[in-house]
C-alpha cells in the first residue's frame, strides 16, 4: 500500500478544510496538504475519528483495494476522486490521502442554493445517473462497486463545472465490507421491504444496485421538493406523487419513483429526466405543496 508519511510537527501545521456551509463530516477531520503557492497539486488528508476495531480495519481494506485498481478506475470513470495513499503521522495510520479539488463546490450546497436554476440542478443529477451506469460494469475490476452511503454531500463540482464523486473509502466493494447509508438508515419505511433492501445483523441495509438507485431517487426528490423526502410515511409519499402527476410529471418518472417502495428491482431515473416539466417543477417545492394541499412534507407524522 502506498503511504504518505508525516511527522507530528508537519501534521500540526496543516490547515483544516471546510467542505462548505452546513456540511459536516461525522467520521473524520479534513486537512489540506501542500502549499497554494506551490506548482504541485495539493492533497486532502482525511483523518478518522475512530481508528480502532473492525470499522477502521474495513476502511483500510477498502483503501487498499482502491489503490490497487486506481489506474483502472481512473481510466474508466474519471469522475471518481480516487485515493493517492494512506496517510500516517509519526508512523500511525490515520486515514486516506486523496487529490484536493481546487475551488470545488459541494453538490449539496449547489442544490440548496435558490439562485441556481432548476435546469442546472437536474443536469448535475443526470451526471449522477450516468456515473451509476458506469459503475455497473467496470472492466478489469474483480469486485462490484456500490457507492453505498450515497447523498448530495458526497459529490462535488470542480472549477470546470464537472461533477466528481468523493468519499470513496466509504463505498461498498465487497459483500463483507460496507458502511451504513444515511438515507436508508433514516427511512422508517425501508425495513418493510427487507427482501429488496436486505439487512445485516446490525439492522443496516446491505448496499446493492437497488440501494444506490433508491438513494439517487431520494436525491432527485430532495432537489425538487427542497426538503428531506426520506422522512415521509407511505401516505405522505403517495399524496406527493399524485401532486407531481397533477404538475405534469410523466408516467415514466412517477413509475420509477414508485418502484422504491414496491417489490422488484429499482430503475435508473436518468433516461426520463428530460421529461420533467421544468416550469411546473418549481411548484414541487414543499412550501408551494403545503400552500396548495395543506400537507407538510417537513413533518413526517
Amino acid at each position: 500500500m502506498r503511504v504518505t508519511s508525516l511527522t507530528n510537527s508537519q501534521f500540526e501545521k496543516l490547515k483544516r478544510y471546510n467542505p462548505g456551509e452546513g456540511i459536516t463530516n461525522t467520521e473524520a477531520k479534513l486537512f489540506i496538504m501542500g502549499s497554494e503557492r506551490s506548482k504541485k497539486e495539493r492533497q486532502l488528508f482525511k483523518v478518522y475519528y475512530d481508528r480502532e476495531g473492525l470499522s477502521f480495519s474495513k476502511k483500510l481494506y477498502n483503501i487498499n483495494i482502491l489503490l490497487i485498481y486506481k489506474k483502472i478506475l481512473n481510466e474508466q470513470i474519471p469522475e471518481l476522486i480516487t485515493l493517492d495513499g494512506l496517510g500516517t503521522v509519526g508512523g500511525i495510520a490515520l486515514g486516506p490521502v486523496m487529490p484536493f479539488i481546487e475551488k470545488a463546490t459541494n453538490l449539496e450546497t449547489f442544490l440548496k442554493d435558490s439562485n441556481n436554476p432548476l435546469e442546472d440542478k437536474i443536469n448535475y443529477l443526470k451526471d449522477v445517473g450516468t456515473i451509476l451506469e458506469k459503475l455497473k460494469n467496470i472492466e478489469g475490476f474483480p469486485y462490484h462497486f456500490y457507492l453505498g452511503d450515497m447523498h448530495e454531500a458526497n459529490f462535488i463540482i470542480d472549477k470546470n463545472g464537472k461533477l466528481r464523486v468523493c468519499d470513496l473509502d466509504s463505498t461498498c466493494l465487497t459483500d463483507e465490507i460496507y458502511f451504513p447509508s444515511k438515507y436508508l438508515f433514516l427511512n422508517p419505511l425501508i425495513s418493510e421491504f427487507s427482501m429488496k433492501y436486505k439487512e445485516d445483523d446490525r439492522g443496516f441495509q446491505i448496499p446493492s444496485r437497488n440501494t444506490d438507485l433508491y438513494c439517487y431517487i431520494m436525491m432527485f426528490l430532495n432537489t425538487i421538493a427542497k426538503t428531506n423526502m426520506y422522512n415521509l410515511n407511505m401516505e405522505q409519499f403517495y399524496h406527493y406523487i399524485n401532486y407531481l402527476e397533477d404538475l405534469g410529471f410523466s408516467k415514466n418518472i412517477l413509475n420509477v419513483i414508485e418502484k422504491i417502495y414496491c417489490n422488484g428491482d429499482n430503475e435508473n431515473i436518468l433516461p426520463y429526466l428530460d421529461e420533467i416539466p421544468i416550469k411546473n417543477a418549481y411548484q414541487a417545492h414543499h412550501l408551494v405543496y403545503n400552500k396548495r394541499t395543506g400537507r407538510d412534507l417537513t413533518n413526517p407524522y
